[in-house]
Formats: C-alpha cells, sequence, structure tokens
C-alpha cells in the first residue's frame, strides 16, 4: 500500500522508513494495487540500506483496454527513472492477476521487455505469487506455517486481520453503529453498518468471523464493546506475526 493514501506523506516518510529498519526489515515490497512512489521514499530506503520490490500498478484483474502506447511510456520513464538505486531488488508487473491470460499478456509483455532491455540486472517476475512463491492468509492456526515452509519456496504475502484503534473509528464513524454485538450478527452488518464497512475495508462476512474466532480467547467476544473487540483483536495479531517471526527465524537457520 502507499505510504499514505492522500499523497502527501513527505514530512514523516524517512521516520516511517526508520522504524521499518528498526524493525528488522530488510526489503519492503510497492503493491501493485498501489502506486510507484517518490523518488524521496527510493533515496531514503538506498541511505538506510533497505531493498525495494517494486509492482508495477497492476491490481487483481485483467487490463484488456489499457492503450499500449501510454503504458509502454510509463513503464519505460519508470525503469529509466529508478534502476540506479543500489538498494533496487526485484521489478515484478503487479498483485494477483494472471500473467497468463488473453487480456495480461500484451501488458505484461511490454513490462518485461521493457526491465530486460533497460534494466536486466534485476530479477523480473510476472506477477505475485508465481513460480514457486504464494499469498496466504491462514487466520486460524500459526503453525501451520511449520509444514508450509519445507514445501514452498517463498511466502510473498501474508498477514491477519484486526481491527484498527477504537478511538479513530468513533471519530470517523455513526455511534450507533457501535453498540455492543455477538460475533454472529458482526459479520452480518454490511447493511446496518455503512460507516464502519466504509471505513475499515476488511469488514466483510469471511474474514470477520475469522479474526473475532482469535479474539476470543483473549477476551469475551459474546457481545464485546468497540473497545474490547478492537484490542482482542489487535493482542491476537501481535501474537500471530510472533509464532510466524520464530518460525520464519527457525526455518532460516
Amino acid at each position: 500500500m502507499p505510504a499514505d493514501q492522500l499523497l502527501d506523506c513527505r514530512p514523516p516518510l524517512r521516520w516511517l522508513l526508520e522504524m521499518a529498519k528498526a524493525a528488522g526489515i530488510q526489503m519492503i515490497r510497492i503493491w501493485g494495487g498501489g502506486l510507484i512512489e517518490t523518488d524521496d521514499f527510493y533515496q531514503i530506503c538506498d541511505e538506510l540500506g533497505i531493498m525495494v520490490w517494486q509492482d508495477f500498478p497492476i491490481g487483481n484483474s485483467d487490463s484488456p483496454d489499457w492503450p499500449l502506447d501510454v503504458w509502454q511510456a510509463m513503464v519505460v520513464m519508470n525503469v529509466f527513472r529508478l534502476r540506479n538505486h543500489p538498494r533496487w531488488a526485484v521489478w515484478c508487473g503487479g498483485n494477483e492477476f494472471n500473467p497468463y491470460s488473453f487480456g495480461n499478456t500484451a501488458v505484461i509483455g511490454v513490462v518485461e521487455r521493457a526491465v530486460n532491455l533497460f534494466d536486466g540486472t534485476r530479477v523480473f517476475r510476472r506477477t505475485s505469487p508465481d513460480e514457486g512463491s504464494i499469498h496466504t492468509y491462514p487466520d486460524m492456526d500459526p503453525t501451520w506455517y511449520q509444514h508450509l515452509y519445507g514445501l514452498v519456496p517463498f511466502i510473498a504475502e501474508t498477514g491477519i486481520h484486526s481491527f484498527p484503534e477504537a478511538r479513530l473509528l468513533r471519530e470517523l464513524c455513526n455511534e450507533e453503529e457501535f453498540a455492543p454485538r455477538s460475533p454472529a450478527s458482526l459479520s452480518r452488518l454490511r447493511r446496518r453498518a455503512p460507516d464502519l464497512r466504509q471505513h475499515f475495508v476488511e469488514y466483510n462476512p469471511q474474514r470477520v468471523p475469522r479474526m473475532i474466532a482469535r479474539a476470543s480467547h483473549i477476551a469475551d467476544v459474546s457481545a464485546p464493546s468497540l473497545e474490547t473487540l478492537v484490542e482482542a483483536s489487535q493482542i491476537a495479531a501481535g501474537e500471530f506475526y510472533q509464532v510466524l517471526s520464530d518460525v520464519t527465524q527457525a526455518n532460516c537457520l
């Protein structure tokens, strides 16, 4: 995702990347459904020694109607703009689309040709996931990773869902939407909680129950307040990432 959806994150950008370095992050992926970042972003990554995986802005869909002359000009311009950054690691066509479908072969062919012609020193991937990597969100069982790592060369995207800070939700959403509700009803609030749905994009019938199931061992979520639900889901997410980090480290040794 972009560092800031409003595209005005220049002052805290260094702070954001310094936090990533302090957390031990060695490579940052610029997601294909978003945008290509500003020059400041890449320059700071060079200074801090953070590698960059750069998706082009293709995300989760076919692109048969794209004007190829405009697309080629954009691709070539950005390859020339970015290829001399020493921390550059990977070029990628985009996120979770089929690069071999009839609708995408032309646009991904433009990307592959430009990268090979003008910057043949970096790894190029047509999409993520592809060729030995997967995107997976097994919310329920973090020990699953212990079995997966022996079979999959690279997990390119993973994670767990949790609610954002309760104070921020109360600032943005109608207070009536936060009356205590049971977990069963939370997954059916798409019509009755339009503000919450708008400001929390993961709020859907498939993901909310799984998130609440993990939070249920932290607190009683039979009819939770917003604050209880937020805190429990965030703690559960933190535990998930701790287990993931431990397993990752163990498999790298």
